[in-house]
């Protein structure tokens, strides 16, 4: 570490609850001992003085229906909060398209959670002009100013801006406050590798303005890397913790990064695995080699529009096709109530 810098961790999407289909984290911790899920990482987590990360769901066990798969998926359990606090997080974005999955009460209360643990929630507050206010912790004498926004417009989403052009604004006001500003950001299409040219411009846009680290998260899977203009510009931190399944929606990383009121020193990527047992794990050897090469060059690839939105198209069918298949390999293992749900939400959804 750099003398007298202050070191910041950041990580993708967070899910402690069970996936759509079920059986995942939520389940998995209630067998594991306390602390277990960031276990492979915590050292390299609490090497930094911030550590960040992005809330992918509510805790809070408020009106929940176990007899309802709605109701049950993508809730993580309150006592889940041990977890985040034992590894050290200590900011997480909460303003994403699934935080209002289970109303404002339950929201309310993972935002109450995290702060009973010394965990800030940002992005997300008592009103869209409060949730769009910067939130600046001073260490070592820096200011440091963090920014959170969603702009997937999902009926179960925290969005605090209209239009992106409203985020340069903020971004500009909360500057002039700061030494360094610190912009998440849950945008991009779900399950392709690299960023929309609307991404490119946006985020080049959030650094002209000020900004000097943008950090990236939704799509599920790794993005690039991108140095820009005396910035950084994460567009996807991938999964860190969550039950999909595919190889490319396991594969992580943890961005460490130096900030001083210079800006930002330096930083360090390290490719990370999400085990089967849904624990982030470091890669090692020709693998890590392989994944650091691609953040930085592949994942960075600028494709036309028509071509791109090809791909988004085709990365979506092999998904749904991948959630098919893992549901006929594995229905013995849920509730036939959720089956019958399953069944009858999809037939539904063909009828349209």
């Amino acid at each position: 570490m750099i003398k007298d810098s202050i070191s910041l961790v950041a990580v993708g999407d967070i899910m402690l609850g069970d996936h759509i289909y079920g059986h995942g984290v939520g389940s998995s911790l209630k067998t594991k001992k306390p602390g277990a899920l960031f276990s492979n990482v915590s050292d390299t987590l609490k090497k930094g003085d911030i550590i960040f990360g992005n809330l992918e769901c509510v805790l809070s066990d408020i009106n929940i229906n176990n007899k309802s798969l709605a109701s049950v998926s993508l809730r993580g359990a309150e006592k889940s909060i041990n977890e985040l606090k034992s590894a050290g997080f200590n900011i997480l974005s909460i303003a994403n398209n699934h935080i209002l999955q289970h109303g404002e009460l339950s929201l309310m209360r993972t935002k109450e959670l995290l702060q009973q643990h010394g965990i800030q929630g940002i992005g997300v507050s008592e009103t869209k002009e409060e949730s769009r206010k910067v939130y600046v912790m001073e260490i070592k004498g820096v200011k440091i100013g963090f920014l959170a926004y969603c702009l997937i417009g999902d009926k179960t989403a925290y969005c605090s801006v209209d239009s992106p052009s409203e985020i340069i604004g903020d971004v500009k006001d909360a500057n002039a406050k700061v030494d360094i500003l610190v912009v998440s950001m849950h945008w991009g299409n779900e399950f392709i590798r690299k960023p929309s040219s609307q991404q490119f411009e946006l985020g080049h846009a959030i650094i002209d303005a000020g900004a000097k680290l943008i950090l990236g998260h939704h799509p599920h899977v790794l993005q690039g890397v991108e140095k820009y203009n005396g910035g950084i510009i994460v567009y996807s931190l991938g999964n860190f913790v969550f039950d999909m399944w595919e190889r490319k929606m396991r594969e992580s990383m943890i961005l460490s990064v130096n900030l001083s009121k210079k800006g930002v020193e330096k930083f360090e990527i390290k490719p990370v695995i999400i085990e089967k047992d849904f624990r982030p794990c470091p890669l090692e050897g020709a693998e890590k080699d392989k994944l650091l090469s691609q953040i930085t060059g592949e994942f960075l690839e600028l494709k036309d529009e028509i071509s791109y939105l090809e791909e988004v198209r085709a990365c979506r069918k092999y998904y749904r096709f991948g959630l098919v298949k893992h549901l006929a390999f594995n229905f013995y293992r849920y509730n036939p109530l959720y089956l019958y749900q399953i069944g009858s939400d999809f037939f539904n959804k063909q009828r349209r």
